[in-house]
């Protein structure tokens, strides 16, 4: 097998299973997968041997149906092929020919085309090259959320489905074929010198989970985050486990978590001036912010500079009672303390003021014990006499290797911060391309300290945005080229009566039937739910065969069972209304819901978070309110049910003409409410 065959084998599957990860968060996506080899192909078995997508020399991943294949009459697909230098050849084709005839279809192309500033030839064909290449996963991720999501939001109003969308069924008819031609070949085996594309399947450097509330954003973070950090931690632990795990990352500092807000700054996120009293004199200081922080934290090579210098501040804490330290150094003399935040504060013992106090400022004490580099650095001469210090007593020694784990920054709400005036000059340093080590790499100049500032390629960058805020399309232009986006809808699938006992039961595993806390959780749980025929006798076997497979992920085991209410119906109600009402970046997620056990904590869910929420969505609009919720919930006064009398004037005047009002109930019967809700569906 030649080497070019080899690397497109290696890619198929990287590709194939890029996309059935997206597809675990996005169950309605489909794709076009290879059927069968072309009457072309001239004997070269490609699906045998695990080409997974069209394509001989090159691979094609199509998101819709395709028209004929030699003639090429319909084609929208991601393109990548290897140049003979090893470089890729990355693009997005459309294409359509004289086998299109209805206004609809070429319009759909034609606006597709316009979407990514292409320009189609005369022959209706061409390519949108992506401007890095060599960035195939942001590429792809971009061809299967931003493209898509207008691709069908395009084929809904055409018209179209019929013609371009690929069923669930037949996707899995194909994927089942290939699964099993899968199972068959041995691991594809590549010389890692030949460095194909690094891989970071779920894992993207820059990426950014949005949604509508209530979809498990925040939650997802803390699975992506352990695996980036913990690659061999087991994610299928139960969810105290995982944020225990999540707790020790971040207080071993690998992980940072922050929330953007509209006072967030430059000066608190990578550096700023700040004022510090010492000695009841202000002082104005460089102070790193966050991410400077974690980007020197991921720089550090595999040393001991962060241990010995949290034990020195211990030991010189004035907080904490302890005594200014003197330090003898070869050319001066002088006294250091610690009094929080990232600096140390020195008193030379020569010195003609009265009582100074200079700082130093640890970021630059790890700079120049890294690089011996000294030059524009404050109060080098204390720099020097500290770390001299630090390594004659407190074996201070440098790391042989560069450092080899992960550190992550979440950043919560990301959206709601000027994401352009926090980064500044650095929202290009972010991109893959351009951390430290890449050819293209950049460094910049920091306007305060002076600093020379580069972003290390371990540094994973997680955002949360939240759509009822504020839509993806209205966010900065820089921020969406250098972000992947991976959406979080409701999944509903999560609130049927059946995944809420699966998960009952896995929450109480290790007790018996006749644990008096799980009796009284199954009976709360019936009240709401209820209790079918035959549930109590059938729930032990199933019980037993949940436990041999041991798959939390499953939960449909309870699926045959009439239920009396179905929360995830009730969701999905809820939600075409406000989709109608509004759109999609508005609808409620399935986690305000999980929780519910019991009718009080139903009814306090709609009276502290559903109702508030749609309060928020349709600034208190309650007709609107009344169209998604019904009566159960929203109280309707009629003109003519109004009482009010008004006074006698002695001239006349016609009554003014009422209006019909709407107003959230205080008390309502949570029961008779939901049954109202979904009375027309």
């Amino acid at each position: 097998m030649s080497e070019l065959q080899n690397k497109i084998l290696k890619l198929s599957n990287e590709i194939l299973d890029y996309l059935l990860e997206f597809k675990k968060n996005n169950p309605d996506f489909t794709f076009s997968l290879r059927k069968r080899d072309s009457a072309q192909s001239k004997g070269v078995k490609r699906l045998a041997t695990g080409q997974w997508f069209q394509g001989s020399h090159y691979i094609y991943v199509p998101l819709f149906y395709r028209g004929d294949n030699a003639r090429k009459i319909k084609t929208i697909g991601f393109v990548i092929s290897f140049k003979k230098d090893g470089s890729l050849n990355n693009y997005i084709e459309i294409s359509f020919k004289d086998g299109i005839t209805t206004f609809e279809e070429k319009e759909f192309h034609r606006m597709l085309a316009k979407f990514l500033n292409l320009k189609l030839n005369s022959k209706n064909n061409g390519q949108k090259v992506f401007d890095n290449q060599n960035d195939i996963w942001n590429n792809l991720n971009y061809y299967i959320t931003d493209f898509r999501n207008y691709a069908l939001k395009l084929i809904e109003d055409f018209d179209i489905k019929d013609k371009y969308l690929i069923s669930e069924n037949e996707f899995q008819k194909d994927l089942k074929r290939i699964l099993a031609i899968k199972k068959t070949l041995l691991p594809i085996s590549i010389d890692s010198s030949q460095n194909i594309i690094p891989k970071t399947l779920n894992k993207m450097l820059n990426q950014i989970l949005y949604g509508p509330p209530g979809t498990g954003k925040t939650y997802h973070t803390i699975n992506k985050a352990i695996e980036i950090c913990n690659p061999s931690f087991n994610l299928e632990h139960d969810r105290k486990v995982l944020k225990d795990e999540f707790d020790r990352l971040v207080k071993e500092e690998q992980i940072v978590f922050t929330t953007f807000h509209q006072s967030m700054s430059y000066e608190d996120f990578i550096e700023g001036i700040k004022p510090k009293t010492v000695n009841n004199t202000v002082h104005y200081e460089i102070e790193d912010g966050l991410f400077k922080q974690i980007c020197h934290k991921a720089r550090t090579k595999n040393g001991n500079f962060d241990a010995v210098i949290e034990t020195f501040k211990k030991d010189i804490s004035e907080i904490d009672g302890k005594q200014a330290l003197t330090i003898n150094a070869p050319n001066s003399s002088f006294d250091v303390i610690y009094r929080g935040t990232n600096v140390f504060y020195v008193q030379p013992h020569n010195s003609s003021k009265d009582n100074p106090w200079y700082p130093v400022n640890i970021s630059n004490m790890q700079i120049a014990f890294e690089t011996n580099n000294y030059d524009k650095l404050y109060n080098p001469t204390y720099i020097r006499g500290i770390l001299h210090y630090l390594t004659s007593n407190y074996k201070l020694v440098k790391g042989e290797s560069e450092n080899n784990k992960n550190y992550v920054l979440i950043i919560d709400e990301i959206n709601r911060g000027n994401v352009s005036q926090i980064f500044g000059e650095l929202i290009t340093l972010i991109e893959e391309s351009k951390r430290l080590g890449n050819d293209e790499a950049l460094e910049v100049t920091l306007p305060y300290s002076k600093d020379l500032f580069g972003v290390p390629p371990n540094l994973y960058i997680i955002g949360t945005m939240n759509t009822a805020d504020r839509s993806v399309e209205a966010l900065d232009t820089a921020l969406r080229r250098r972000f992947s986006f991976e959406e979080m809808m409701p999944q509903t699938e999560l609130l049927t009566p059946s995944a809420l006992y699966c998960k009952l039961l896995w929450e109480y595993k290790d007790v018996r039937w006749e644990n008096k806390e799980f009796m009284e959780k199954e009976k709360s749980f019936f009240e709401v739910f209820g209790c079918p025929d035959d549930f109590n006798i059938k729930k032990n076997d199933i019980w037993e065969t949940m436990k041999e497979s041991d798959d939390k992920t499953k939960l449909d085991y309870f699926k045959d069972f009439s239920f009396s209410l179905d929360l995830s119906k009730i969701l999905k109600t809820i939600n075409k209304r406000i989709e109608l009402l509004l759109d999609r970046d508005h609808t409620i997620g399935h986690s305000y819901f999980i929780n519910v056990n019991s009718l009080e904590d139903l009814e306090n869910t709609f009276k502290n978070n559903i109702i508030p929420l749609l309060q928020e969505y349709f600034y208190n609009d309650y007709e609107k309110i009344a169209l998604v919720l019904g009566e159960g919930f929203v109280e309707i006064k009629r003109p003519q049910d109004n009482q009010v009398k008004f006074a006698k004037l002695s001239v006349g005047l016609e009554q003014p003409e009422l209006q019909t009002e709407f107003a959230v109930k205080k008390g309502f019967d949570i029961q008779k409410a939901i049954n109202l809700l979904g009375s027309n569906e």
